[in-house]
């Protein structure tokens, strides 16, 4: 479901909801309700918006408002709002621009060091560009930031430029893999290898989760917080492309100091509950208990959200008809969540069909009917969901509709058995040979490669007679 169902009604308290927020983070959301919501909420929406919107600058967002919504908003446009408003920015934008002007004029004539103008230069180029972004103006905002970038800003000043060229995205709507190449720079090392890696299913989330490596010094906060802002920007963008297992990654390893401080685009309840959806959806059972249940950073933002924590730990002791029930109660006001709103139905049906995967695993047959109570689900739902996972290859089984059972396809037990069996000596003999060959080798005096300490003991503990085992 790409959007909450126009014929669907949502009881949202829209104040309270909006209430953690800030700036665009409160106006694109209401936005959204106003797009995809049906009436009253559309309604409340739009009184709300437009209120919202007569406390900033932005007037371009107001008009463009008025225009797509013209047979809701004629009675609530205040026309004398926006002329004193545009005026009174004008004249600021104005002044700033003079400013600029007889700076960049006055540092071309004189002889001064070229870092010096520039130091001067950057902060004005800053508050121009912020006058444009609260005005809605996001193609000036973009120039001008845009310039800054070029007049080698500092380290700091570099983070805050390229996060504010993200919001100048944002402010547009657009938060998909296009805004990507603007913080690029930002990123950590280590999270670039952990996206090269995300794909792979048998790695997952073990050796990439923090935590699970030699404990490391802690950064200072200012950079947990721009490292948390990047994550969570990549994080949305990897959401809004529908790579959820991408988007479970990025905010799983936001840290839990960004908090509330990034509250104009998402707040830490957000990212909690983004980041334990997308998992739940694409993890396995291993990489969960790894990701979700020993990540400590996450369980501290999970400290928000904590009947979504009792979720998880139902889901991961088995107990699915709770973890699903109490995941469709977090997620209820997510319907008609900006980020998460598109794709929540998806998720919600991936982490059920990961539910009854797991459920099938210790049975060969089982009724569906106590398999349906253990899932919080009636039958005829659940059997359209079996025949589903069937035809993807998930589960081998059959359902038996007649007698309303589910039942495994029998496996040559004793078979499988033998077949392990060889495998185990193969290993084995695979092991031992290169063992034998690399001790041969050292008999020869032959350099087969640096040997760490440990292995040098090793082979020094062994006594071996000249002419053992020289042939294999």
């Amino acid at each position: 479901m790409a959007a909450p169902s126009p014929t669907s009604s949502f009881e949202v308290d829209l104040s309270a909801w909006l209430a953690p927020y800030q700036g665009m983070g409160r106006l694109n959301r209401l936005y959204y309700v106003i797009k995809n919501c049906t009436e009253p909420l559309r309604s409340q929406a739009l009184v709300l918006i437009l209120a919202e919107l007569k406390t900033t600058r932005n007037t371009r967002f107001y008009k463009d408002i008025i225009e797509e919504f013209r047979d809701l908003s004629q009675s609530l446009v205040d026309p004398t709002w926006i002329s004193e408003t545009e005026r009174s920015t004008n004249v600021a934008l104005s002044r700033l621009d003079q400013r600029i002007q007889e700076f960049t004029a006055a540092s071309v004539s004189t002889a001064s060091a070229s870092h010096t103008s520039s130091s001067e230069l950057i902060p004005l180029l800053f508050e121009m560009g912020d006058y444009h972004l609260q005005r809605g103006d996001t193609t000036s905002a973009e120039k001008y930031y845009s310039r800054i970038r070029q007049l080698e800003p500092s380290e700091a000043q570099h983070q805050e430029v390229s996060l504010k060229l993200w919001q100048t995205f944002f402010a547009s709507r657009v938060f998909g893999e296009a805004t990507f190449p603007i913080l690029t720079s930002l990123r950590a090392p280590e999270t670039e290898l952990d996206m090269e890696s995300a794909s792979s299913t048998e790695r997952g989330a073990k050796g990439l989760m923090p935590g699970d490596g030699p404990e490391l010094v802690k950064p200072p906060l200012s950079k947990l917080l721009v490292d948390g802002k990047v994550l969570v920007c990549f994080g949305l963008g990897y959401l809004h492309a529908r790579k959820f297992e991408l988007a479970a990654l990025q905010f799983l390893q936001v840290p839990y100091e960004l908090g509330d401080s990034f509250n104009e685009v998402v707040t830490a309840s957000d990212i909690a509950c983004f980041g334990a959806l997308c998992a739940l959806a694409t993890f396995s059972r291993a990489q969960l208990k790894v990701a979700l249940l020993e990540n400590e950073g996450f369980q501290l933002l999970l400290s928000h959200q904590p009947l979504l924590k009792e979720a998880i730990d139902a889901y991961m002791t088995a107990r699915y008809a709770i973890a699903l029930r109490s995941l469709r109660i977090v997620t209820e006001l997510y319907h008609v969540d900006l980020f998460l709103g598109p794709h929540l139905c998806t998720l919600l049906a991936l982490i059920r069909n990961n539910a009854v995967v797991n459920f099938f695993v210790p049975y060969s047959s089982i009724s569906l009917d106590t398999m349906a109570q253990a899932l919080d689900d009636n039958v005829q739902d659940l059997i359209q969901r079996l025949l589903s996972l069937i035809r993807d290859g998930r589960l081998s089984a059959r359902v038996d509709s007649q007698h309303r059972i589910l039942q495994r396809y029998q496996v040559a037990e004793r078979q499988r058995t033998y077949e392990e069996c060889l495998n185990v000596g193969r290993q084995h003999e695979e092991s031992t040979h290169a063992l034998l060959t690399r001790v041969n080798a050292r008999l020869e005096h032959l350099q087969v490669g640096q040997q760490s300490r440990s292995r040098e003991r090793e082979f020094e503990s062994v006594e071996l007679q000249p002419g053992r085992h020289r042939r294999l």
